[in-house]
């Protein structure tokens, strides 16, 4: 579940990609490496406010820390820092 314009800030948008901005997968699921079956059952309601602020903001912190280029968007190294994130923050 993810958007294609995400309001980060008043009166601000982010046009973005949503594979390269936003992976909330991780939080709905409760687990770092969801199955598609898993993903499959998601529903749009089960995304709360927090899980979604604490995604945008994680995901696209990452993604500047790294260079914010379309080559960090794609690798697996922002996933992987993603996952090491929230293992540390949320504790999956």
């Amino acid at each position: 579940i993810r958007a294609n314009k995400i309001r980060c800030q008043p009166a601000k948008i982010i046009d973005a990609e949503p594979a390269k901005l936003i992976d909330a997968r991780y939080l709905m699921t409760n687990s770092l490496y969801p199955g598609s079956n898993q993903i499959a059952q998601l529903k749009q309601e089960d995304l709360t406010d927090d899980m979604f602020n604490y995604a945008l903001a994680t995901t696209y912190d990452l993604y500047r820390e790294y260079g914010g280029t379309n080559k960090v968007a794609k690798g697996a190294k922002l996933i992987e820092e993603l996952k090491d994130k929230i293992r540390a923050d949320k504790k999956l």
